[in-house]
């Protein structure tokens, strides 16, 4: 689980190059180049028999990866596991939510998540991609 939400966290930074410092740019593009091999990777780990890796995957795979616009054609088979992840009280609720909204859906129906205690990244602040 730990690398998936390290996976997680390395896409989103990689999705804001410009905030990097100089000489990281090559860094982060190749990074972002190998986001669909890392996305039919970690896909597979939707199928897992623990919930709490399969919510880790799926999160790992939800914005920036899907909006690249090799991935963006994954959203519709992914929306019901991310709605259902964003009624949930995980760890990884308010990402689900963050997705669904850049999807344009409407989350008022999603109640604001509150601090959960599993989530390791919440209190984690980076100066710079994990790469």
């Amino acid at each position: 689980m730990g690398l998936l939400d390290w996976l997680r966290s390395t896409a989103e930074d990689a999705n804001h190059p410009a905030q990097w410092p100089p000489g990281e740019q090559a860094d982060v593009d190749a990074f972002r180049a190998i986001r669909p091999t890392l996305f039919d990777a970690t896909r597979q780990l939707l199928a897992d028999d623990a919930q709490e890796v399969r919510e880790a995957a799926l999160t790992a795979i939800l914005p920036p990866p899907l909006t690249e616009p090799d991935l963006a054609h994954h959203i519709p088979a992914l929306r019901d596991e991310v709605r259902a992840l964003a009624v949930g009280d995980g760890p990884h609720r308010g990402r689900a939510i963050a997705a669904l909204a850049s999807w344009g859906e409407d989350t008022s129906l999603y109640p604001m998540p509150t601090r959960h205690a599993g989530d390791v990244w919440a209190d984690v602040a980076c100066e710079g991609p994990p790469f």
